[in-house]
Formats: structure tokens, C-alpha cells, sequence
């Protein structure tokens, strides 16, 4: 979700009228807060004693989230900005999760190439898509 903090920003200056200094006042907020739910969902997970609830909760929360910030921005609801902080702070809680994961699973002598393959994959998967848009 980083790139809804660069998206935040200009969102809210474009398209709601606010100062580049407020909007980035409040990207700053959001980005601290983000920080702060990092906390948390690593404590939550080892008290749970699972990497992947957490994941599965935050990915559900942030789907809700987006679905009700687009309908909110659609109806120019001033929600909208509620909802944009909220998807920011909540879309980066589950951060680190998946990597803490991945290293677990694959144990200590295949973590690294677990990692190596997940972050391949997942800087690969929207390429497609990207050169798609360029055309």
C-alpha cells in the first residue's frame, strides 16, 4: 500500500481542495499510524500464534475498506477521506507478517530462497498489467 500514500496526497489536493501542506501533514499521520498497526499485528499474531490470521483478517478489512472508500469517493462523500485513511493505515498493518510467515514455514535452511521467491513473484506479478496500461 505504500503507493496510496503518494496516491493519498495528490488525491486530496486534486481532488478535495486541501494545501499540499495539510494533505502531507496527514500522509505523515497516516504513515505513523501505519507504523503503530505494524505493532500490533505482531503482537496479535504471536498471540494468536498464527502468521497467516492476521494476513487473512487485514486482507478482508482492507477489501471492505477500498469497496466503501470507491463508493465514497464516487458519491463525493466527505467519508471519502475517512476512508482513504483508514484503507492507509489498515492495508500496511499485515506488513512483515507475510515475511515472518514465509521464513517459518520454509524453516531455517530454505528461508532464504522462500524469501527470495516471494518477493521475485511478487515484484514480477503486475507487470503484466503495467505494460498493458502503457500501450
Amino acid at each position: 500500500m505504500p503507493q496510496s500514500m503518494t496516491v493519498m496526497l495528490v488525491w486530496l489536493a486534486g481532488n478535495h481542495g486541501w494545501s499540499v501542506r495539510a494533505a502531507g501533514a496527514l500522509v505523515t499521520i497516516t504513515q505513523l499510524l501505519g507504523a503503530l498497526t505494524r505493532i500490533v499485528a505482531g503482537r496479535w499474531s504471536d498471540y494468536v500464534g498464527s502468521r497467516m490470521h492476521p494476513v487473512r483478517v487485514v486482507t478482508l478489512v482492507t477489501s471492505v475498506t477500498l469497496l466503501m472508500l470507491s463508493l465514497a469517493n464516487q458519491l463525493d462523500s466527505p467519508l471519502a477521506v475517512a476512508f482513504m485513511v483508514s484503507v492507509s493505515v489498515i492495508g500496511v498493518m499485515d506488513n512483515g507478517l507475510d515475511a515472518t510467515a514465509i521464513t517459518e514455514f520454509a524453516g531455517q535452511f530454505w528461508s532464504w530462497r522462500a524469501l527470495g521467491v516471494q518477493n521475485t513473484t511478487q515484484r514480477l506479478w503486475p507487470w503484466p498489467a503495467r505494460r498493458h496500461s502503457e500501450r
